[in-house]
């Protein structure tokens, strides 16, 4: 008589690992990172953009603004996604055909 051993298991990941596995993602995260560091060293201390309401504010908070501005679209986008990735959508239930003037 033979004894099988179950095959171990793969480690589990969490959802934050399998997303920075992906290659897109990390192009991405390569190519933010690089255009933050180009952005002092190409503006040389000043915004070339004709801005009044931001006249005021100074230029670190600026190119920190800018920088940081995907931050905040991603956690949104990650908070829609965490309250919308259960919900399925019947889209046929009251499709054209089944309403009685098309029959």
């Amino acid at each position: 008589m033979q004894i099988e051993v179950p095959q171990a298991h793969e480690p589990r990941t969490g959802w934050l690992a399998n997303i920075l596995r992906d290659r897109v993602v990390q192009i991405g995260v390569a190519a933010w990172i690089l255009f933050s560091i180009a952005i002092p060293l190409l503006a040389t201390g000043t915004v070339p953009f004709d801005q009044p309401d931001l006249a005021r504010v100074p230029y670190s908070w600026r190119v920190w603004g800018e920088i940081t501005g995907p931050i905040f679209a991603l956690m949104l986008i990650g908070v829609i996604f965490a309250l919308t990735h259960g919900r399925s959508v019947e889209s046929l239930v009251c499709s054209p055909q089944m309403l009685p003037a098309f029959q």
